[in-house]
């Protein structure tokens, strides 16, 4: 997907999130994440075990957990927006790629992110870290391409709703959504 013209404004290639510091501008997620790890972190203290966790799910998020969920989002839209007289053909190709390799690959990896949280409720050193925050977009929207997920990922499910409770989480998600409707007149 595109993004909106508003951000061809602010980056190129224009990319989201976009954060601004000192004048200069920096893109793409796990990148974010490293830097304000690495950088502006006074707050939090993380062992060398759990930093190396941290940035480990920072890159399974964007490597391997978000192309087959993309890739649903994407034949999902094809199927629907494709011409009334080809859908059919359309949603019969795409279903059958989905089949062979975004639906097992999502399966694949949130049955791996399950098993993780097997001796904890969170994925780093049972606490909310860097890593659940980038790893709660594509579980929680993610999942709901995949049949019966709260059933199938139990502790998944309970980790969202951990995650959707928390007040820090709560607040962050309402600032998000604030500069989002700011800057760009709707949420995105």
């Amino acid at each position: 997907m595109l993004a909106p013209e508003a951000f061809k404004q602010l980056t190129k290639p224009s990319r989201s999130p976009v954060l601004e510091i000192d004048g200069k501008r920096y893109t793409e997620s796990g990148f974010l994440f490293e830097l304000l790890l690495e950088k502006y972190n006074n707050v939090y203290t993380y062992s060398p075990e759990e930093l190396e966790r941290i940035k480990f799910f920072l890159h399974f998020t964007e490597g391997s957990l978000q192309p087959p969920l993309v890739m649903l989002l994407v034949s999902s839209a094809a199927s629907t927006h494709a011409p009334v007289f080809i859908r059919f053909a359309i949603k019969a190709f795409m279903n059958k790629i989905d089949q062979a390799y975004a639906l097992p690959a999502a399966v694949e990896n949130f049955e791996y992110l399950e098993s993780e949280l097997e001796t904890h409720d969170y994925f780093v050193n049972n606490k909310i870290s860097p890593a659940d925050i980038i790893l709660s977009f594509p579980i929680m929207t993610g999942g709901s391409r995949v049949e019966n997920f709260d059933a199938n990922y139990p502790r998944l499910a309970k980790w969202k709703r951990l995650l959707e409770e928390d007040l820090d989480y709560k607040e962050a998600s309402k600032r998000v959504r604030a500069a989002e409707e700011k800057a760009f007149g709707t949420k995105l």
